[in-house]
């Protein structure tokens, strides 16, 4: 068979042609493979190894432009010292599909498997994906919440309701809906980042200290 690119078979090709036709075509799934291999070895680490503990743990992964690196990494030993909490800032563009993407998703769900994730901020449109695909497995309703009752009516016109259910065909249809997230277009005191999309905050079934949570979600909302 004839590579058209080379105009000869692969067979007749030299060693670089071949490796760079190889390339080529099998970059993605090798990217995946070696992206899949660091996050098990990830993942067994963070099991077996000892590692901080916070006691609100927050992730936050969208279009968020991070002006000064030094600036976000006192940002975050502030929010350690002040609060011990755990701050990510993760840029990703969740409507590429790309590396970053794929690792920034199996990051969180380590977060998840691992109990280092309370507090998730993502797009809108990503947030509901998650619902759809997990339901109440992976976010809490918040209106379920009693700590969250006066934070919900504070932020009455941010709220995100959505409610899915699987069928025995694992079709998704509409279900019980329920106050998943708050929506925001600004985080004034992670001073050192500018979001350049709406994110909604949710709080994860693995969260550790409602009450602290509750706060840390409090402080991510309030504009100055």
């Amino acid at each position: 068979m004839v590579v058209e690119k080379y105009g000869k078979a692969f067979s007749e090709m030299d060693l670089k042609e071949k490796a760079a036709h190889l390339w080529e075509y099998y970059r993605k799934p090798a990217l995946f493979c070696i992206i899949a291999g660091i996050l098990v070895i990830q993942l067994i680490t963070a099991i077996l190894s000892p590692r901080e503990v916070n006691t609100v743990d927050i992730t936050l992964a969208g279009k968020i432009y991070t002006e000064d690196q030094a600036t976000l990494d006192e940002v975050t030993k502030q929010f350690k010292e002040n609060f011990d909490a755990g701050l990510m800032v993760s840029m990703v563009d969740w409507t590429k599909s790309t590396e970053m993407e794929l690792a920034t998703e199996q990051r969180i769900a380590l977060q998840i498997t691992t109990k280092e994730l309370d507090i998730l901020g993502i797009p809108p449109e990503k947030f509901d994906i998650y619902l759809r695909q997990t339901g109440q497995d992976m976010l809490r309703p918040l209106d379920e919440i009693p700590e969250c009752k006066a934070l919900l009516e504070e932020y009455k016109d941010q709220l995100v309701i959505a409610g899915y259910n699987k069928d025995e065909n694992f079709n998704i249809t509409k279900g019980d809906q329920h106050v998943f997230g708050i929506k925001v277009s600004k985080i004034d005191n992670i001073q050192s980042s500018t979001l350049n999309e709406d994110l909604v905050l949710g709080i994860t079934t693995t969260v550790k200290d409602i009450d602290k949570t509750v706060e840390m979600m409090r402080y991510l909302l309030e504009s100055k």
